[in-house]
C-alpha cells in the first residue's frame, strides 16, 4: 500500500486581509528555507512573528531582514593544535 500525501491549494482570499503578513510557506520560498527550519526560528524566538491557533504569521519586513549565520570555522582564524 502506498502512502498518500496530501497537498492544500492555498488561494489568494486566505491571506487577503493579511497583507503585511506570511504564512511559513510563504516566508520558507521568500527566504530560501525549509519551511520546518522557519518554524524552528518563529519558535525560538529568532524571527518575529506571531502565532495564531496553530499557524505562524510573520511580517514580511521580519522575514526580509533575517539573515542566516555562517556555517563552518571563519576565515583566517587558526585553529589550536591539539597537544601530542
Amino acid at each position: 500500500m502506498q502512502a498518500v500525501r496530501h497537498t492544500f491549494a492555498i488561494d489568494a482570499s486566505y491571506n487577503s486581509g493579511m497583507g503585511d503578513f506570511l504564512t511559513t510557506a510563504e516566508a520558507a520560498a521568500l527566504m530560501n528555507l525549509a519551511q520546518s527550519r522557519v518554524v524552528q526560528l518563529c519558535a525560538r524566538g529568532l524571527i518575529n512573528a506571531s502565532k495564531f491557533g496553530h499557524v505562524w504569521m510573520i511580517p514580511r519586513s521580519s522575514a526580509a531582514r533575517y539573515k542566516p549565520r555562517p556555517v563552518g570555522w571563519p576565515k583566517g582564524r587558526r585553529r589550536k593544535p591539539v597537544p601530542a
